[in-house]
C-alpha cells in the first residue's frame, strides 16, 4: 500500500506544498508529527516545527560552506532497516546530507575517507546541537545528522 503522502507527492508535485507546519498523513508512528519545509538556495527539507531553526542554521551554513553538496533528504516515516526504532527521519528531526556518497554501512570497520569539508560540516552541525551519525560505531553513519543523542538500538 502506498502512503497517503507520496501519493500527494506524485500528483502534486515534491515541493508544491507551502512553507507552512503541517501534520504528516503517513503511517501511524508519523501523523502526529507538525513540520514545516524549509527552502535555502536549490534545497528544500521538512523538518519538526520546534527546531527549524537548527536545520535552517545547519541548512545555511550548508549553503554557504558546502558546494560539493548536491542532495539533502530529510522527513520519511520508516524504520531503521535491521532495527526496531523508528527513524529520527520519522519526526523530522534528521537530514541525510549526500546520501549516495556517504552511504550508511553496518559496522565502523567498514568505513571509508571523509572529506575535510564534510568534516567540518560534522564539527559545525555538533557544535550546533545535531548528532553526527560519523561517530557512531554501528551503524557507522555519515550522510546522518539528527536532532538528540540517542543511537538505535540493534535487534
Amino acid at each position: 500500500m502506498i502512503p497517503l503522502i507520496v501519493i500527494a507527492l506524485l500528483i502534486l508535485g515534491a515541493w508544491a506544498f507551502a512553507s507552512t507546519a503541517k501534520k504528516s498523513d503517513s503511517v501511524s508512528a508519523c501523523k502526529d508529527v507538525d513540520l514545516v519545509e524549509l527552502k535555502l538556495e536549490k534545497f528544500r527539507v521538512w523538518v519538526n516545527v520546534n527546531y527549524r531553526q537548527k536545520f535552517y542554521d545547519l541548512l545555511s551554513y550548508i549553503v554557504m560552506n558546502c558546494p560539493e553538496v548536491k542532495r539533502i533528504d530529510s522527513f520519511n516515516c520508516a524504520r531503521i532497516p535491521g532495527y526496531n526504532t523508528w527513524s529520527y527521519h520519522s519526526y523530522g528531526l534528521a537530514i541525510d546530507v549526500n546520501p549516495t556518497q556517504f552511504p550508511m554501512v553496518s559496522d565502523v570497520s567498514k568505513s571509508y575517507g571523509i572529506p575535510d569539508w564534510f568534516l567540518d560540516l560534522a564539527v559545525y552541525a555538533q557544535a550546533i546541537g545535531f548528532t553526527w551519525g560519523g561517530t557512531w560505531r554501528e551503524p557507522w553513519d555519515p550522510m546522518h545528522f539528527q536532532i538528540g543523542k540517542r543511537e538505535p538500538v540493534r535487534l
